[in-house]
């Protein structure tokens, strides 16, 4: 709402999320700027090939198996950015292992 996105696609399969969004899309006024994809993204996307400007992959503790799924809904004419998440395992080497996660990310 406060990004001034004009519309926003969300991917969901937990149906707990998807009543919490709908009724937070109402409560907020905005139910007109968003269309929900409820299931499986792999499946529920695939009309949305090339379309999206951002793809926030929210998973966790990886996202990586859905990076190929993700690459494909962004736009290559206005590019993208594609928003990872991960979780990373620090120890005495956190340095390292966070330029390792990076680098392997990247």
């Amino acid at each position: 709402v406060h990004s001034g996105a004009k519309f926003l696609h969300a991917c969901e399969w937990n149906p707990h999320a998807v009543d919490a969004l709908r009724k937070n899309l109402e409560l907020n006024k905005v139910t007109e700027r968003c269309q929900v994809h409820f299931g499986d993204n792999r499946e529920t996307t695939r009309s949305l090939y090339g379309k999206a400007n951002r793809v926030n992959l929210g998973l966790i503790p990886s996202s990586e198996d859905a990076w190929p799924q993700a690459i494909r809904l962004l736009s290559c004419e206005k590019q993208g950015w594609l928003h990872v998440h991960g979780n990373v395992t620090i120890s005495a080497n956190k340095n390292r292992e966070c330029n390792d996660w990076g680098v392997h990310v990247a």
